[in-house]
């Protein structure tokens, strides 16, 4: 396997090196910025996020807390991919001939009057799967499982303490109920979860690309204002990413679970 880019530190805030396989991170702090959007358009995912709708704080603590059992290079490129894919969530959203979330089988739901923030949207799969998008990460929910949050510049998978789907209108106050997995029991969880999350990401870029082409994709990324990874490189770039947190969780979670005895 090509190796991921090596760094000396661990600061998640530090600049990484570009990768061999695409990943380049040029953003080294996270900024919240008001969406400029047009009237009367959904505004939830172009390429930022509201202020308000993720406090600063969330974040901080996020990225501090990590995730030890993934590389800290991984961590780092995914915390990019994912940034760079609600980016492209937006984009579809914003698309002229249709709302592409809408037409994969998402449902629109406005805030409550007088929240300033933008719409949720949420589908649920034939396997009881439910996944949650906003403009600042993803909720993935399994009925046998429960539910992680994933925010959008932290690449940090949140375990919910919550039963079921967070409130449809406005869930800011049960997301902060999701909290950094603690025991082995907890990563065991999360894995179960957080892996099927990232697949399920990487299964809608593959239906986008099938349906619109990889014209479409690429234009896409062109607008965003940050190193991107390009929609020829997307593919492959989230299977890699999904085996080695895969790997990663799977190593961290064994070396923690009781030992039996034969």
């Amino acid at each position: 396997m090509v190796p991921w880019p090596h760094t000396e530190t661990s600061d998640d805030s530090a600049t990484p090196h570009a990768s061999l396989i695409g990943y380049r991170d040029n953003v080294s702090v996270v900024r919240l910025q008001v969406c400029g959007g047009v009237a009367g358009r959904d505004r939830s995912m172009e390429g930022c996020v509201m202020e308000g709708d993720l406090p600063r704080q969330h974040l901080a603590r996020a990225d501090a807390k990590g995730l030890p059992c993934i590389p800290t290079a991984v961590r780092r490129g995914g915390r990019l991919l994912l940034n760079q894919q609600m980016w492209l969530f937006g984009q579809d959203i914003r698309r002229p001939e249709g709302n592409a979330l809408i037409e994969y089988g998402f449902a629109r739901t406005k805030p409550p009057e007088g929240v300033k923030t933008g719409s949720t949207y949420t589908i649920c799969e034939s396997d009881g799967t439910s996944v949650f998008l906003w403009g600042f990460g993803l909720f993935f929910h399994h009925p046998a499982s429960g539910g992680i949050f994933i925010p959008r510049f932290a690449f940090t998978p949140r375990l919910a303490r919550f039963a079921g789907l967070p409130d449809r209108s406005w869930a800011w106050p049960q997301l902060q109920e999701c909290r950094a997995p603690r025991d082995a029991g907890q990563w065991a969880t999360t894995r179960r979860l957080f892996i099927p999350a990232l697949r399920w990401i990487a299964a809608y870029e593959r239906w986008i690309v099938e349906r619109r082409g990889l014209d479409y994709r690429e234009a896409c990324i062109t607008p965003w204002p940050h190193a991107a990874i390009p929609a020829a490189e997307l593919n492959d770039t989230w299977q890699r990413l999904i085996a080695d947190c895969d790997a990663g969780m799977n190593t961290f979670v064994a070396a923690r679970l009781p030992k039996t005895t034969a």
